[in-house]
């Protein structure tokens, strides 16, 4: 009687997970396949048709889901329903019943806090919707938090997912870069007059700085993919979609990239150093970031590109130097040298000295910008003074932006003051 008991209770349990399951995949297959290609006017109404497009599909999922939970229910026994969808909030190790996921809580609060800024703010509207914000208001939050809710308790990964995503980053990558040499694909410049504006949008996103954003995110998650990963069919998949969207990204020309990568490639060796092919993947990793580096300037035409018209890039930049060829050179000694070495040595010794090199490095960042900011000693760095010296033009005028913002909060909206004084 026991055993029949149990096998209904987990036929109950694969059922429910299975249709949750099912309906999680559809949602994610149209926000990874159909969502970043979805276009309605070209650039002119891209941001408010993606919003759109969003919450429409995220609150139907959330909708579905939610009548799912509910109607399913009411078919089950009392004895099934209250361990099953209790599963959903608690699960149980090792005897002891704790939080399913460790980013709920900090989640939950964070969109309370955004609710309770939003009762506060005098500005109920614009912070729901975000429209004054690009649309990330305290409705957004919340939808991405349904979204995150559901996903990550009903969908189960499958390795062929990630060749599918890898479809859809391509196309986007593939976008942007098309945008970056001008060709106008989607004929979203032929009332753009002005070449310069051409170099302020890009893919399916439209601004230059999400669009180099969201690219070197997806750098990120293929060279973790990449070191981790055995098999040699999916290590090249990886390893291509590592560089293609290095290449997106650095067409990008947004110091977003060069933020980013800094503290990946400073990051990814710590996690490589238990295991000596782990280790050798990551210095491939780095040899292909120089390669496409410099292959990503032997496409650069010398007119109609956004590299005439943008911020040039510092990986554009560095990439027209020998900086790269010498960096493939020294990484390529580097992995004759972990080749050589017993895996119990690579912990022993090269972890010890890739400490010391970091503080060297996290030195010389901060020498480099005191002195372009303070002394000015090194006439070099005024080619990159765009991205070391904090001034008013800083980051496209958000240095400017920033210290308006602060000296706004700091002096002129104390705590406890009534809000229409503050403007004053």
């Amino acid at each position: 009687m026991e055993q029949l008991l149990e096998r209904e209770k987990a036929k109950v349990e694969k059922d429910f997970y299975k249709i949750g399951g099912g309906i999680s995949m559809i949602y994610l297959a149209i926000i990874l396949l159909i969502y970043p290609l979805y276009i309605h006017d070209g650039y002119y109404d891209i941001l408010q048709v993606k919003f759109k497009f969003f919450w429409v599909l995220t609150l139907a999922y959330t909708v579905i889901m939610l009548a799912f939970l509910l109607l399913h229910a009411l078919t089950l026994k009392n004895g099934m329903r209250k361990p099953l969808y209790f599963s959903l909030f608690i699960r149980e190790e090792e005897g002891k019943k704790k939080p399913f996921l460790a980013t709920d809580i900090p989640f939950f609060f964070l969109i309370l806090i955004f609710l309770i800024s939003m009762i506060h703010s005098g500005y109920i509207y614009e912070t729901w919707w975000g429209s004054t914000g690009r649309y990330m208001g305290s409705f957004t939050w919340l939808l991405l938090f349904f979204a995150y809710f559901f996903v990550s308790r009903f969908y189960r990964f499958k390795k062929i997912h990630l060749l599918f995503l890898s479809i859809s980053i391509a196309l986007q990558a593939a976008w942007g870069i098309s945008d970056f040499f001008w060709m106008n694909l989607f004929h979203f410049f032929d009332l753009v007059e002005a070449d310069y504006l051409k170099a302020s949008f890009a893919g399916g996103i439209g601004n230059i700085n999400g669009y180099s954003s969201l690219m070197i995110s997806y750098t990120g998650l293929f060279a973790g993919l990449f070191i981790g990963e055995k098999q040699g069919k999916w290590s090249l998949l990886f390893l291509l979609m590592y560089a293609f969207t290095l290449l997106a990204a650095f067409y990008g020309m947004s110091d977003n990239v060069v933020f980013a990568l800094f503290v990946l490639f400073l990051a990814l060796p710590f996690f490589c150093f238990g295991k000596k092919e782990r280790l050798l993947n990551c210095i491939d990793l780095y040899i292909a970031f120089f390669l496409v580096m410099k292959l990503a300037t032997f496409f650069i035409p010398k007119a109609n590109s956004s590299y005439q018209y943008g911020d040039k890039g510092f990986f554009l930049q560095l990439g027209f130097t020998t900086v790269p060829f010498l960096a493939i050179a020294v990484l390529g000694i580097i992995k004759l040298l972990v080749v050589k070495l017993k895996e119990e040595r690579i912990e022993k010794v090269l972890k010890p000295i890739y400490f010391l090199i970091v503080a060297l490095i996290l030195f010389a960042v901060v020498f480099v910008f005191y002195d372009a900011n303070v002394s000015h000693r090194l006439s070099f760095l005024e080619n990159y003074s765009n991205y070391f010296r904090f001034d008013d033009g800083w980051g496209s005028g958000r240095g400017f932006i920033w210290k308006m913002g602060l000296n706004y909060l700091t002096k002129k909206m104390p705590l406890g003051t009534d809000r229409t004084d503050t403007l004053c």
